[in-house]
């Protein structure tokens, strides 16, 4: 029975190793006792080397715990585990094996052995391994084609040989003709239409030469304002038209086209902008231009060429040292110091410089700068040659009327001087025999004195308008009583208003302040003026000066000051031309009133050169209204003497300034007598002299509180005597005593620090001015206590 049984096992084992497939036992230990020749041919190792744990050493060390596992999982009662594990073939490398494990058991059911059967499923794994591989691939380029389409704004369109729509891959399907299902399964014809040839040349042209073939086209609907480009590429050119296939990619190159239509605009506008800014640069004689600092190279615009006459098709480059060699000599360096000012200080440039000998040029730039360097200039350059002849003839037409005003000014001068001193005689004279009071001559010494004012008045008013209109006036703001101005003019004419029969009423508001700060002189003269032509021109009624306070607080007031006469009146004819120069209503035939006819006009001007404007209403027969506004500063200082308070009575100081040591210097004899006589009646005995040298003579040997010098003098003339006054005897006040009363005299004698000047005629009230001032500086006489006599 027992040589059956090893008979029977051997049989097995035979009928084993003839099998397919590797088959091995194992006791439940997993130790090899039987190993098929399959099996041998699959692990690459024989039969001997596999028993035990030896078929483990053809095992990955990796896949052991997983073949231990499956071996315990059987033992365990597990009718059968099925796994794979790698074999290190000697001679054909990794190969994979698929395993079956099954427990056998005996006739009482329990496990005796182990037996596996082993496959080399090395092709199936690596074929399966292709596959997932394939798989894998084909599902990452499905989603990087679904991601591309979805990055794009194209849509790709597939289509076959008959041109009918196969596919559609679109990221937004607004722009289809037709929505996606509808689309496809169409040809070309039935989607596009009309429009069919635009689409159908291109593809059959791809079909026929195998090339991508491109087209741009707008919106098959006019109303859609969108432009496409097409582009058709061959996939498959297979024979068989159903077989072919063509990519069909759409994208959107509206911004593109509106972007050349921009630009072709902008071309458009720019190439107008240069052609006008050239026909501009050529009318104006500018050029452009710009200079590369870096390279040193410069670029001129057309119009500049022409200006520097370079040739416009010259080819060579224009550099910085060309213009410098262009550049008259001096002129060359006047052009490199601006241009490296600017560079240098990152400023503009603004400069005249010469070329060729007579053009005259004006270049204009600014720095360009990047990273604080300046790497560019950019200007113009103008042709100002015309303007510079212009500016040069104005500059001589200029020096020639400065010129002739000049000798205007001179002749006018000397004419004043000479008028002026025979008048100071007479009218010094007059007042001189006035103070005498010969009681029998008074009506002689009046006219005489009447008529000599009159024909001052006249020679004044004619200076005076020559200085306004070469702006040499001036207002002296000094403190004012105005009521004492206002009564002090109305004297003057009262004799004049009683003769006629006429009332002369003056009016000043309450409101207004009693002192003011103004010119006293202007303001006198502008209300004589008006005041004296309304009695001229006034036969019956009356004449009405009225002050009235249009506003008033501590700083200053403003006066509207109204002169109303019931006269002749002014026809509506002469209303424009009244306040012209040498104008006077009545025509010369039938002059009846005297007069130069510039009264209104010097009244308008000085009304001007106190920022404000006279206005006149006048009807025929009814009289004339004349009205102006100022506005006057008020005094701050409470303290101040009045110095219309100290000259009110020249008697008061009638010869109480005796102690005052004067020197007069006079050439003429009759002005040097009416002044001696003047000093005199203030108990003042002068010290005279004839000429400049003369009264060095007696500097030299006296003291003197004060010198009276006449400007005009033969030899050493009132200037340089003055002069010499001022630096050898500074204590010695000097007092200019002129006929002159142009505006440039005070302007000379401003630069040798001679402030004070009396004009001649002299005038007590003046002269008396000077010698108060002078005689309280030394203590001689204070006029607190004089006023208080």
């Amino acid at each position: 029975m027992e040589n059956f049984d090893q008979k029977d096992e051997q049989y097995t084992q035979e009928i084993l190793h003839l099998a397919p497939f590797g088959i091995f036992k194992l006791d439940l230990a997993g130790n090899a006792y039987f190993i098929s020749k399959t099996w041998e041919d699959i692990a690459g190792i024989g039969a001997k080397a596999s028993f035990g744990k030896g078929w483990h050493s053809a095992l990955f060390a990796e896949d052991i715990p997983a073949v231990n596992a499956a071996i315990a999982a059987v033992t365990e009662q597990k009718p059968a585990v099925a796994f794979r594990y790698r074999i290190k073939h000697a001679h054909h490398g990794v190969r994979f094996c698929s395993m079956e494990l099954r427990l056998i058991r005996d006739d009482q059911g329990a496990g005796t052995y182990l037996v596996g059967y082993v496959q080399d499923v090395t092709e199936e794994h690596l074929a399966h391994e292709k596959l997932v591989e394939t798989e894998n691939r084909q599902r990452e380029l499905n989603t990087y084609l679904a991601s591309l389409i979805a990055s794009i704004e194209d849509i790709v369109l597939e289509i076959d040989g008959h041109k009918r729509f196969r596919n559609v891959w679109a990221k937004d399907e607004t722009p289809l003709f037709l929505p996606k299902e509808l689309l496809i399964g169409k040809t070309v014809a039935e989607v596009f239409k009309s429009a069919e040839m635009l689409f159908s040349s291109p593809i059959n042209d791809a079909i026929r030469t195998g090339e991508t073939q491109e087209i741009e086209y707008k919106h098959i609907d006019p109303a859609i304002d969108k432009w496409y480009k097409a582009k058709i590429t061959v996939v498959s050119n297979d024979p068989n038209p159903e077989c072919q296939r063509l990519a069909l990619t759409i994208q959107d190159i509206t911004n593109r086209i509106k972007q050349e239509q921009a630009l072709k605009q902008t071309k458009a506008l720019l190439e107008r902008t240069n052609q006008i800014l050239e026909s501009s640069q050529k009318l104006s004689n500018t050029g452009g231009w710009e200079f590369d600092v870096l390279t040193g190279e410069m670029f001129w615009t057309k119009q500049t060429k022409l200006i520097f006459e370079v040739a416009d098709n010259d080819t060579e480059v224009i550099n910085y040292q060309d213009i410098l060699t262009l550049c008259d000599p001096g002129y060359d360096y006047i052009f490199d110091q601006h241009i490296r000012r600017s560079l240098e200080r990152q400023e503009p440039h603004d400069f005249i410089f010469r070329i060729r000998d007579r053009k005259w040029l004006r270049s204009i730039g600014s720095p360009v700068v990047e990273n604080n360097k300046v790497v560019k200039l950019r200007g113009a350059t103008m042709d100002i040659t015309e303007q510079m002849k212009a500016t040069q003839e104005l500059l001589e037409a200029k020096n020639k009327a400065e010129e002739a005003a000049r000798a205007k000014t001179d002749f006018l001068s000397v004419m004043s001087h000479e008028i002026r001193t025979p008048l100071n005689g007479i009218i010094g004279i007059s007042n001189l025999l006035k103070m005498n009071r010969f009681q029998d001559h008074q009506i002689y010494v009046d006219n005489l004195i009447f008529s000599a004012d009159h024909l001052l008045q006249l020679i004044n008013d004619i200076l005076d308008l020559t200085k306004i209109d070469s702006d040499n006036v001036e207002l002296v703001q000094n403190e004012v009583n105005l009521n004492e101005l206002l009564q002090g003019i109305t004297n003057q004419f009262n004799s004049l208003a009683e003769s006629k029969g006429i009332d002369l009423i003056s009016f000043i508001d309450p409101q207004i302040p009693e002192k003011i700060i103004a010119d006293a002189v202007r303001l006198n003269q502008i209300l004589n003026n008006l005041i004296s032509n309304a009695l001229k021109y006034t036969d019956t009624g009356e004449v009405t000066i009225t002050l009235q306070a249009l506003s008033c607080d501590e700083q200053q007031v403003a006066i509207r000051f109204t002169i109303k006469d019931t006269g002749i009146g002014i026809p509506k004819e002469y209303h424009e031309t009244v306040f012209d120069s040498f104008k006077q209503v009545q025509q010369p035939a039938s002059r009846r009133h005297s007069g130069t006819g510039l009264g209104l006009a010097i009244t308008k001007k000085l009304v001007e050169l106190h920022n404000s404007r006279i206005t006149m209403e006048s009807s025929i027969g009814k009289g004339t209204t004349f009205s102006f506004d100022i506005t006057f500063e008020l005094p701050q200082d409470d303290l101040l003497v009045d110095q219309s308070d100290v000259r009110s009575s020249v008697a008061t100081y009638a010869n109480k300034l005796g102690d005052l040591r004067v020197l007069l210097v006079e050439d003429n004899p009759i002005n040097a007598m009416v002044a001696q006589k003047q000093l005199v009646y203030f108990g003042i005995v002068p010290d005279c002299a004839y000429d400049g040298i003369e009264a060095l003579s007696l500097l030299k040997n006296n003291t003197y509180h004060i010198a009276f010098i006449d400007l005009h003098m033969p030899g050493m003339d009132g200037h340089a005597l003055s002069e010499f006054v001022r630096k050898q005897y500074p204590a010695t006040h000097i007092v200019i005593s002129t006929a002159d009363i142009m505006g440039d005299i005070r302007v000379k004698l401003s630069k040798i620090k001679t402030y004070d000047i009396l004009n001649k005629p002299i005038v007590l009230e003046k002269l008396l001015i000077f010698l108060l001032k002078v005689a309280e500086q030394h203590n001689i006489i204070h006029m607190e206590a004089t006023l208080d006599e």
